[in-house]
């Protein structure tokens, strides 16, 4: 049955208007541009640094950072439904997006000094730079959850 038929109410939208052009667009963008390379980055050892550049390009790469330092100025909800389109269409891609959102632009907007947001952000928002997350420890390798403490006496 279509969405709203059968014996359940239609479930009402909650999305605000903005939230809803931004999900759209990164629904359009991941049907009509991740979708169709997927394949080919899953076969060979690629990096769609193009397809990060035209996000950044769309606004996507900064949905949530504020326009004053080149982001589209929307709320987490945006960001977070852009994530989950794109991530429909690649969920490596999808995760490369909010690492370099969330672990990478928002950090430093909310810890920064005023010249590191000013030199780092805009370039992230729109794409021309790229935020990653690659932790390592000699005695836990690549696992962020579980890196290795000690307590010392004294």
């Amino acid at each position: 049955a279509a969405r709203g038929e059968g014996s359940c109410a239609p479930v009402p939208e909650f999305l605000t208007d903005e939230q809803r052009e931004i999900r759209d667009l990164a629904r359009r963008f991941a049907d009509e541009v991740v979708v169709p390379a997927a394949p080919q980055w899953d076969r060979e050892p690629t990096f769609p640094k193009d397809v990060l550049a035209q996000m950044g390009e769309l606004g996507l790469l900064g949905a949530c950072i504020p326009a004053e330092y080149g982001g589209a100025g929307a709320d987490f909800v945006a960001y977070v439904l852009a994530i989950e389109e794109i991530s429909r269409g690649d969920a490596g891609l999808g995760v490369t997006f909010a690492v370099h959102v969330s672990a990478g632009q928002l950090p430093i907007l909310a810890h920064g000094t005023t010249d590191q947001i000013e030199r780092l952000i805009p370039q992230a928002a729109q794409g021309p730079e790229l935020f990653a997350f690659a932790p390592t420890a000699s005695a836990s390798g690549s696992a962020a959850r579980t890196p290795p403490t000690s307590i010392g006496a004294g």
